[in-house]
């Protein structure tokens, strides 16, 4: 597993608004662009330290935070939306529950489109700060 936080965009891009009427959370309109112009890189170094590349990975279990965040991810890693299908069902069905919503996904994969024995897969999810995390899997 490895965790990567960018400092510079530390309550810029992504951030909480605590108040009396609850939890909200504030996206920048920048925030697709920075996941297209990090995300890859990050995944790449966090795989290269395991002896892998992208194309080793089967299975993507993405954490669903929007409709404009998994299309980000998708044209980051060059997947097609059918390889993020249950990330886009969880969001359809169940909305974002911030980081946990990958917990979803991830339940939604092993009940319903289980991989193969062996197969390896990346859990992704990123939060406010920005930061994203990866943990790598076999099945």
């Amino acid at each position: 597993m490895r965790v990567w936080m960018r400092s510079e965009w530390w309550e810029v891009e992504w951030r909480w608004d605590i108040s009396e009427r609850g939890f909200g959370i504030v996206l920048s309109p920048r925030l697709p662009a920075l996941i297209k112009q990090y995300l890859a890189d990050d995944l790449d170094s966090f795989l290269a330290a395991n002896g892998l590349q992208r194309s080793d990975i089967g299975n993507w279990v993405i954490y669903p935070g929007g409709p404009k965040i998994l299309e980000a991810v998708e044209d980051a890693l060059n997947l097609h939306d059918q390889q993020l299908r249950l990330s886009w069902e969880s969001l359809e069905r169940i909305g974002n529950l911030s980081s946990a919503s990958v917990l979803c996904v991830l339940e939604d994969t092993i009940t319903r489109n289980r991989p193969m024995p062996g197969t390896l897969g990346v859990i992704a999810s990123m939060g406010p700060g920005f930061y994203s995390e990866f943990l790598l899997v076999r099945w």
